[in-house]
């Protein structure tokens, strides 16, 4: 019987070994938008998977950069 390896000490990712799984549902009037996703996954030569991993990364970046403002240099204090 094989026997799953474990992950080595010096292991960059956090968390569980074996990962995470998340389910995605979508509405009957939204799903095009999984042939969407699709499409636009195997435009970029990546899972669909890897894409909505990508996307959430750069959204979470646009995000901390976006929080990371200073408002009021910008606009001048009031």
């Amino acid at each position: 019987m094989r026997t799953r390896t474990t992950s080595a000490k010096t292991s960059r990712h956090r968390g569980d070994v074996y990962g995470k799984c998340a389910c995605l549902s979508f509405a009957a009037h939204e799903i095009h938008l999984m042939d969407e996703w699709e499409k636009l996954a195997e435009s970029e030569y990546l899972t669909k998977s890897g894409y909505f991993k990508r996307f959430i990364r750069a959204e979470a970046r646009k995000l901390k950069e976006q929080s990371m403002t200073d408002w009021t240099t910008l606009l001048g204090n009031k």
